[in-house]
């Protein structure tokens, strides 16, 4: 079935989206679920939608547990994406928090998660997310405090060699 601009559904997609971004200069607009009634195309954008609304509305914790609902969902276009989310979700939550261990507990969590991007679309953005993380944790002098060994390294998965890791860390910068 084809949409077109003056479909009631893609109506409701654009009056959601506008909420989304309404949160992005402050306050906390949450578009509403859409009943079964709704396309599943429909129903799919709004959790995502409603996951992004509470990630600009800076409910990190709320926008994490939705991203992460997401990424297990095998029926969800933004599978893939939400992987790469719940990990700069709780980069931000480590940026906000001031209690040091749950910083780096936040840091780690998010490394565990960047790890799961084997490959794909997003795995560019989630080595330069990787690299952010890297280096909030020597600006403030508090690594994980984990070894190498227990620590997840999506870069050494993928780039066993040194000097390739070393390569794309230059080409990142």
């Amino acid at each position: 079935m084809r949409y077109g601009g003056d479909d009631p559904f893609v109506l409701e997609w654009v009056r959601a989206q506008d909420l989304v971004f309404s949160n992005c200069s402050g306050g906390r607009s949450i578009p509403l679920a859409v009943g079964d009634a709704a396309p599943v195309w429909l129903r799919k954008d709004r959790d995502y939608q409603i996951a992004a609304a509470y990630f600009y509305a800076t409910d990190f914790e709320e926008a994490q547990q939705r991203f992460d609902a997401i990424s297990n969902d095998s029926d969800s276009p933004w599978r893939e994406i939400c992987d790469y989310l719940v990990a700069r979700t709780l980069v931000r939550r480590a940026h906000f928090t001031k209690d040091p261990e749950q910083q780096s507990g936040f840091y780690f969590s998010a490394e565990k998660r960047l790890a799961r991007l084997s490959g794909g679309g997003f795995f560019a953005d989630g080595a330069r997310l990787l690299n952010l993380i890297k280096l909030r944790q020597r600006q403030t002098g508090r690594a994980s405090g984990r070894t190498g060994a227990e620590s997840p390294s999506i870069w050494r998965r993928r780039f066993p060699s040194r000097s390739d890791r070393l390569h794309l860390a230059v080409r990142q910068v």
